[in-house]
């Protein structure tokens, strides 16, 4: 998927949800910034739930959310598309089996045409696997080096309130083990 398909997709989704309303308004509500962590794929859900706790955990300044946390019977589309627009980040949890997933595609296109932060977070996959408009994105490895970049990263849009770096590092080695531990489990599991 191509930048202009993303564009056209954002324009299509701004279209279904009201001409009053843009895809990826520039007001989102007070309290912390939203990290909006993409999945596609059993995989995929897993490392996101876990970096979805990690987050939590670690980051206190931004409020990680995936589409886990939608009530059952509640209408999740337009939830998701909610909660992309008032996001500040997009985390794409890449996995051998949804490099092309037009869902994490959608999600993460309707960020980057907004200028956005896009943040590719790769499991079992390496940087030149990526293609697309994400192939050019700086990305972070699900391993310990790479957590803590995207941590960082994370913390960055907090803007003022962002937690202070050394207690950033010291939640990240409080968690670390915990996260590493469920990725561990996740690639033992045969695909």
């Amino acid at each position: 998927m191509d930048y202009r398909t993303l564009i056209r997709i954002a324009k299509a989704i701004d279209h279904l949800h009201g001409a009053d309303r843009t895809l990826l308004d520039e007001h989102a509500p007070a309290g912390r910034p939203i990290a909006f962590i993409s999945w596609s794929g059993a995989r995929s859900r897993q490392v996101g739930v876990a970096l979805c706790r990690f987050l939590g955990a670690v980051v206190q300044a931004v409020e990680p959310w995936l589409s886990d946390e939608i009530s059952t019977g509640s209408n999740w589309n337009p939830e998701i598309w909610t909660k992309l627009r008032q996001a500040k980040a997009c985390v794409l949890c890449f996995t051998k089996d949804n490099l092309l997933s037009p869902w994490m595609h959608a999600e993460g296109g309707a960020l980057l045409v907004k200028n956005r932060r896009v943040l590719p977070y790769l499991f079992e996959v390496t940087p030149n696997q990526i293609a697309g408009p994400f192939a050019s994105l700086q990305s972070s490895a699900a391993d310990r080096t790479g957590t803590l970049k995207l941590a960082k990263e994370i913390n960055a849009i907090a803007g003022r309130r962002r937690i202070p770096d050394e207690l950033l590092k010291e939640c990240f080695e409080l968690h670390w083990p915990t996260l590493e531990r469920e990725l561990n489990r996740i690639a033992a599991i045969a695909c």
